[in-house]
């Protein structure tokens, strides 16, 4: 898949902090999202499924926990 450019407004500390601890913050971020959506992806299917039994749960994420 094609990637792009993006900039990004981050604190210095952080950035320092994932150098130290060797992350490449783009290759971190895209691992992040990528995780983030295939939960959103499970959670929506779970949720769906509950809507088509006729139960009435709605599933819901306002966040990710870190």
């Amino acid at each position: 898949m094609a990637r792009k450019h993006l900039t990004l407004l981050v604190e210095a500390g952080l950035i320092q902090k994932a150098r130290d601890h060797g992350l490449i913050i783009s290759r971190f971020l895209e691992n992040k999202l990528q995780e983030y959506f295939q939960f959103i992806d499970a959670v929506s299917i779970v949720g769906n499924q509950g809507k088509d039994a006729g139960n009435g749960i709605r599933t819901r994420v306002t966040s990710l926990g870190s």
